[in-house]
């Protein structure tokens, strides 16, 4: 919850909360090859190295964010570097994924140096989101409440999902420390009241819990027994169903022990069945699967009785966008709009899964699809060109759409792309409201660029 106006801090009255006890490599005051973190130095850098081979960039980038997370920093310094390289990583992760996630096992030459790259691109920015987010556990007086607590710990799920599928994806052992980890995450949100607070940035659903319990229900399904393409599929199911399942703190007393995961709180080690016997010493949670089972079981009834497969789950989604040409022309309709949620490219069966969506629209319909948006935070960074870039090879993009220019981005990637792809922007984001996307005006956009 947000601190009001004359709000200084929130202090923690309980001194009895439990400490943040997290895997982290040592810190050095004074090493004897500094790296460079001076946050104005490494933005170029990094836009310098992705023109270099992908693999290669990714391990010296990984190297570079190793080093960094070796040394003392300050926390302002050491947040404003994480953003950059993870914002950078957003763009290389599907790149590096292509290399190995169908190639054949056990990996080797390039494939196997591309899922080396990744894995410990994601396990060292991991680390740098845990560095930040110990600091601020450590405070007893937080300076803006909340808010930068949920964003780490929100930061520190996500890079810990990406480690746990760069491991399925590429058959590698999951890096130790890194469920041991995840627990005590989780178990401090949920000590303080902040499990259930969803990122103001980010989808309302997306809160610390939500997160923990995607990554649960993943290790549960036997990631490893997946084949190519699939793991895809079961990280959208879960998305989008992992809101029937529960976590609580007290044994069940539940005849369908099938359904009931225990999660081994201060160990290193994946949620097991309940059914599967064996104890272990400790705090433990316990994940309640009953209401998921029966939203699983009621689906496979209904497509064994002739039902549809229902929407994003196992149905291919270019099919999909087959089916709502074919209605709108059914039904005499004008417009057909298809949204791609967003995900695309960090996932990368999705970018060759939305290469095929447009493959298909254009098969059914001739000239179409015909326009390709590509919708653009304002508040993105020179990486915006890279992703611009692999989104018009995939799609074919003609033009963009600039979103949040209502803060204090003024939103001059768009510059950059239009210079260096020639998309124009064609519509711009000023709210949230209907009203407030709004045709491109080049002179006003020109104005505020330009004016403190």
């Amino acid at each position: 919850m947000a601190p009001s106006r004359l709000q200084l801090g929130h202090e923690l009255k309980n001194t009895n909360v439990m400490a943040l006890a997290l895997s982290l490599p040592s810190l050095e005051s004074r090493p004897a090859h500094p790296p460079e973190t001076r946050p104005a130095r490494i933005q170029p850098w990094l836009h310098e190295t992705l023109k270099r081979d992908p693999i290669e960039a990714a391990g010296i980038i990984g190297d570079a964010l190793a080093a960094t997370n070796r040394v003392s920093l300050s926390e302002s310094k050491r947040l404003q570097l994480a953003d950059k390289f993870y914002t950078t990583a957003l763009v290389l992760w599907p790149i590096l994924e292509r290399h190995f996630s169908r190639a054949a096992h056990p990996l080797s030459g390039d494939a196997l140096a591309a899922a080396k790259s990744s894995l410990i691109l994601a396990a060292e920015l991991a680390t740098s989101y845990k560095h930040l987010l110990s600091q601020e556990a450590d405070k007893r007086i937080l300076l803006g409440g909340n808010r930068l607590m949920v964003a780490l710990i929100h930061r520190c799920l996500q890079c810990t999902t990406r480690v746990l599928i760069n491991s399925y994806l590429s058959y590698a052992p999951v890096p130790a420390r890194t469920w041991h980890d995840a627990h005590a995450i989780y178990a401090f949100a949920r000590e303080r009241g902040l499990h259930l607070t969803a990122v103001p940035t980010d989808n309302s659903d997306a809160t610390p819990e939500r997160l923990y319990v995607q990554s649960l229900l993943l290790a549960l399904a036997n990631p490893y027994g997946f084949l190519p393409g699939q793991l895809g599929q079961v990280i959208h199911y879960l998305q989008e169903y992992s809101q029937w399942t529960k976590i609580t703190d007290v044994a069940p007393v539940h005849r369908l022990a099938k359904a009931v995961a225990i999660v081994p709180v201060g160990h290193d080690f994946p949620p097991f069945s309940a059914n599967k016997g064996g104890n272990i010493d400790g705090s433990k949670l316990f994940l309640l699967t009953f209401d998921l089972a029966f939203q699983i079981q009621e689906q496979l009834q209904a497509l064994n009785a002739g039902g549809s497969v229902p929407t994003g789950v196992g149905a291919d989604p270019a099919s999909v966008a087959y089916e709502a040409i074919e209605t709108a022309d059914r039904d005499s309709r004008d417009i057909v709009i298809v949204d791609t949620a967003g995900r695309l490219h960090t996932q990368t069966n999705l970018m060759d899964e939305l290469a095929k969506v447009r493959r298909v629209i254009a098969g059914r319909l001739e000239g179409a699809p015909h326009e390709t948006l590509l919708v653009i935070d304002a508040t993105t960074g020179q990486n915006g060109v890279q992703q611009a870039r692999l989104f018009s090879d995939a799609v074919g993009v003609t033009g963009v759409v600039l979103t949040k220019l209502d803060g204090s981005a003024k939103g001059g990637i768009a510059i950059a792309i239009a210079q260096e792809l020639g998309l124009p922007v064609k519509l711009v984001g000023v709210g949230e409201g209907l009203d407030d996307l709004r045709p491109f005006d080049a002179r006003d956009f020109a104005r505020a660029l330009v004016t403190e």
